[in-house]
């Protein structure tokens, strides 16, 4: 029985899809039909709509590259009424008509499967709405319906406010849009006030709501249990709007996460909205576009109040840069409050006053556990004041004086407080002349190491960092990936790290060789016990290479896959892996096509077979293997997974069956 047909890229037209639907009218077996990149189309595609009345077993009807725009929805339209499995509909930027939609609508009607209806950016009018509507008031799976960026206006909004109000749907609404004004929202503000409405998010950003229209959410929002969420960026919202909405917040205790904009300049219209702060105990995320730093400087109090009570993320966009005076005064809310847990102040202008400011009340505080100042002009006293309280710092320091670098460097031989340190802008001399206070700066905790240095960091600097890695047992991750480490550099890390059981990532990418990919991979091999699976094609290793995997592999106990096609491991590779495969009792599946591996190499790999009993599938396409050193294998063959091109000379006879027309078994 015929279930699937796939005709993509070829010419059937109109008229082909004509006979198709003629066809399928009556079928009831075929599942998936592909008819992508067909020329088929809107008439064809009317053809194949129709369809739908009848049958009721076609799944999946891909149309994509036609060169009509109704293919995503007569697509979508057959895996909602016949496939139970598809949950999410998505059709963005399609160019739906209300047409297309009231197609849609009806395959809606008997549907309980679909959860996410989403089509943005089409051309949805006031009628399709209609049809939503009409949908939406007895459909209780939907959880999110998004219709952002269509053409719904006063009358759409009063359909979709009639369905979402008598529906009983838990829903997540999308309509950012430049369409959606006062009026509008005065409808959708009935939805969220109705009894059996309960919207749990509501994305109202970027359209024209104005005082009025932020007034009606408000009112309803005092007594709504449900909505979780509210978004009204960028629009038209002053201080009326913004109070209402505010006090609303303030006796809705279930609300916790808004984002609005505000057009508030007037001092004292700033006072009243940062006095709302102090005594609010239900928002965790609010950000406010707008206020400048005078703002913050005058009403930091009640900032300090508000951040008191919860945990909160807050997200300052301010008009003027953030340097060293407005430091002084979030320090000082900083000193009382408990909560922040992480605290990004990059991309500003704080100095070495503002950085010590910040390190003196951090004395005290016992819950920031991550300070983020990158792109700060703060010098070594700065530095050094940071360094000293919190635990993972990422900075960028401005120490150019050989002065200051031995001074820096001397302060992190005694640190123990560091386990994370992100320091950009050393060169790489500096690593040279002051490897020994990494080591020992290093020594204290398990630290994860990124180095990105002003310079390129090549051999000479690798050497003195494998000294380093000698004698330190706490380095978890080391990231060096995009320099200039070459096989000696390579030679330099492995040499240093062959006693090493701490290490368990070490990051060798970019512009490094093979080798360098082979030793990042032995150790991750040696040191983390939840690798399983190592790709290490084309990466041009050749048998030292793969001698230092086999090395790693010989006491790994838990990698299953190894992939190391397309290399140049050659005979004497293979023998290494035959060495470790003998006793190697995990490894499943082992792929070494295209390896430059000639009879001999395949001897050794026959002879590790015969005892090991654990190794599945084998992949040897590509190699250099003649067809009697194939047919060697009857025994392995026949219990193992084996994928080989088997030379054209090989006999039709063969007592092996490895011979086959197209020359490959």
């Amino acid at each position: 029985t015929l279930t699937l047909l796939d005709l993509s890229g070829n010419e059937i037209g109109n008229t082909g899809a004509q006979h198709f639907a003629t066809a399928l009218q009556k079928n009831q077996t075929l599942t998936i039909l592909n008819l992508e990149s067909n020329r088929v189309q809107d008439d064809g595609m009317k053809y194949l709509a129709k369809v739908l009345e009848n049958n009721k077993t076609l799944k999946r009807l891909d149309l994509e590259k036609n060169p009509s725009d109704s293919y995503a929805f007569v697509s979508a339209a057959f895996q909602i009424q016949n496939d139970p499995t598809v949950t999410r509909i998505y059709i963005r930027n399609k160019k739906i008509t209300d047409t297309d939609v009231q197609f849609l609508a009806d395959a809606l009607r008997n549907n309980n499967t679909i959860t996410e209806l989403k089509l943005s950016r089409n051309q949805i009018g006031d009628s399709s709405i209609q049809y939503l509507g009409d949908i939406l008031q007895n459909n209780t799976k939907i959880k999110t319906l998004d219709l952002s960026y269509n053409q719904l206006t006063n009358d759409g909004a009063k359909h979709l406010s009639k369905a979402l109000k008598d529906s009983e749907i838990h829903s997540t609404i999308y309509l950012q849009s430049k369409k959606i004004g006062d009026d509008e929202v005065r409808f959708l503000a009935d939805a969220l006030g109705g009894t059996e409405t309960k919207f749990i998010a509501l994305y109202l950003s970027n359209n024209e709501i104005g005082d009025v229209g932020a007034e009606c959410l408000a009112r309803v929002l005092q007594n709504n249990k449900t909505l979780e969420k509210l978004f009204l960026l960028h629009n038209r919202i002053g201080l009326i709007g913004l109070q209402c909405l505010l006090d609303a917040f303030g006796t809705n205790q279930i609300i916790d996460h808004v984002e609005i904009d505000n057009n508030i300049t007037d001092d004292t219209e700033v006072q009243q909205f940062f006095k709302f702060l102090q005594t609010n105990i239900t928002i965790t995320n609010l950000k406010l576009n707008g206020f400048n730093n005078q703002h913050w400087r005058k009403h930091r109090i009640s900032i300090e109040r508000s951040t008191y009570k919860k945990d909160i993320r807050m997200d300052t966009d301010w008009k003027i840069n953030f340097g060293n005076n407005e430091m002084k005064y979030l320090a000082d809310v900083l000193q009382i409050n408990k909560v922040i847990t992480q605290l990004d102040l990059s991309r500003n202008e704080i100095g070495d006053v503002g950085a010590e400011c910040l390190a003196r009340v951090l004395q005290n505080n016992k819950t920031l556990k991550k300070l983020s100042l990158l792109h700060n002009p703060i010098g070594l006293i700065g530095l050094q004041c940071l360094l000293d309280i919190i635990d993972h710092v990422e900075i960028e320091n401005n120490i150019t004086g050989e002065a200051e670098v031995q001074q820096f460097f001397r302060f992190l031989q005694t640190n123990i407080t560091i386990t994370q340190l992100r320091v950009i802008g050393f060169n790489t001399r500096y690593l040279q002349e002051h490897g020994i206070s990494i080591e020992k700066f290093n020594d204290k905790k398990d630290v994860r190491m990124n180095i990105y240095w002003k310079n390129n960091f090549g051999n000479n600097e690798i050497k003195h960092l494998a000294d380093t890695l000698n004698t330190n047992k706490t380095i978890a991750e080391l990231n060096l990936s995009h320099h200039e480490i070459d096989d000696t550099g390579a030679q330099y890390l492995a040499d240093s790290l062959r006693e090493n059981a701490t290490l368990k990532r070490l990051e060798l990418f970019g512009k490094n060789n093979g080798y360098c990919a082979v030793i990042g991979a032995a150790i991750g091999l040696r040191n983390d016990k939840t690798i399983t699976t190592l790709n290490l094609q084309s990466n041009q290793i050749g048998q030292d290479g793969v001698r230092y995997i086999s090395d790693a592999l010989e006491h790994n106990p838990i990698l299953v896959t190894l992939d190391l096609g397309y290399n140049q491991i050659g005979d004497i590779g293979a023998q290494y892996l035959a060495d470790v495969l003998k006793n190697n009792k995990i490894l499943t599946k082992l792929n070494l096509n295209v390896n430059q591996i000639g009879d001999d190499g395949a001897q050794q790999l026959v002879f590790a077979l015969s005892e090991n009993t654990t190794l599945l599938t084998l992949a040897l396409i590509g190699n250099n293997i003649t067809p009697q050193q194939m047919c060697d294998w009857e025994d392995e063959v026949e219990r193992i997974e084996l994928y080989a091109h088997y030379p054209s000379d090989c006999s039709p006879d063969c007592e092996y069956g490895c011979y086959t027309d197209s020359g490959s078994d």
